[in-house]
């Protein structure tokens, strides 16, 4: 379960998007939010974070490096392999979601989303230890 305290890190290449997963976010409780515009500006800021973020909630299409691609580079550092990703992306296709699954990702969230959708994902989800 993802504590009100956790810090969450928001990736998707749409400001509105961004903006309101953030608004979702904040009215469930949760107010250490980050925000970034894609998987490589998101993946700058998940090094640079101290102390470092507890969940990362991403976009699968997006320009740079897409939400696979950054789930990949987490799952391959020792500083970021613990930090559970969730997509929240408009793929739907089943192998699409099989494959984040398979990659390390840790729940799967498709746009268009409820409250209540994303509630139960971070209920559902396991912090780690980071590193």
């Amino acid at each position: 379960m993802v504590d009100l305290k956790s810090k969450i890190l928001v990736i998707d290449d749409m400001m509105s998007m961004r903006k309101l997963i953030m608004k979702c976010l904040r009215d469930l409780g949760y107010a250490n939010l980050l925000e970034a515009s894609d998987g490589a500006a998101g993946l700058e800021l998940l090094t640079k974070s101290k102390p470092a973020v507890d969940l990362v909630l991403s976009d699968w299409n997006m320009p740079i490096m897409n939400g696979l691609e950054l789930l990949l580079h987490l799952r391959a550092s020792p500083t970021t392999q613990n930090i559970p990703l969730i997509m929240l992306t408009a793929e739907s296709e089943v192998s699409m979601v099989k494959s984040a699954l398979a990659q390390g990702a840790s729940g799967y969230i498709v746009k268009p989303f409820t409250m209540q959708a994303l509630k139960t994902h971070l209920d559902r989800v396991q912090l780690k230890s980071a590193g």
